[in-house]
């Protein structure tokens, strides 16, 4: 490892990278109730970073948990951004597409027990199949934890600029933070 740099100076949680298909780093983090991304300025490079960009800002009462970002193809990036959305009886995903220019406003993917997430979504995994721009999604369900009920893991994917169906994984409860990863051969576990 080089030495570090920072590429945000402030109280930040949620921290990840990734790099998109043209070889631009992305930082992301959770900071202050917003969801927000970094991009290099210049190609495989760690120590120089444009501006920060607030993909979701929900102000006060809301509080966003988690946020992800993963390359399409062509530079593209797509955001997914889980909420708790205090002024609604549900929690959400919240979702937005980097089109290699600018990012998208964000839109809801899905809410506690609808159709696309069928499950309450406060933790995930996700990953990209760049060649193909596919998002593979693995996903928690939290309701109920006072109960003891909660921990049904859900997997769902993106292609085709549209999101599938919910299909629940595994039933047993106690299943918190799901991992899905794709190997060489696209195989995913």
């Amino acid at each position: 490892f080089g030495a570090a740099t920072a590429a945000v100076a402030a109280t930040v949680f949620d921290v990840s990278i990734t790099q998109d298909t043209s070889g631009y780093l992305w930082a992301s983090y959770v900071s202050n109730k917003s969801f927000t991304v970094r991009k290099s300025t210049n190609t495989n490079d760690p120590t120089a970073w444009g501006s920060a960009t607030v993909i979701a800002n929900w102000g006060s009462g809301n509080v966003v948990y988690q946020g992800y970002i993963v390359p399409l193809g062509s530079g593209n990036m797509y955001a997914i951004v889980y909420d708790d959305n205090t002024g609604l009886s549900q929690d959400t995903m919240n979702v937005s597409l980097f089109n290699g220019t600018s990012w998208a406003a964000v839109t809801t993917l899905g809410s506690v027990g609808t159709g696309t997430l069928a499950g309450r979504d406060a933790n995930f995994s996700m990953v990209s199949n760049t060649g193909a721009s596919t998002i593979y999604l693995a996903y928690s369900d939290t309701s109920g934890c006072g109960n003891g009920s909660c921990g049904r893991i859900y997997f769902n994917s993106y292609a085709s600029a549209a999101w599938g169906t919910a299909t629940q994984l595994q039933s047993a409860t106690s299943n918190y933070d799901p991992a899905i990863v794709e190997d060489s051969s696209g195989n995913l576990y």
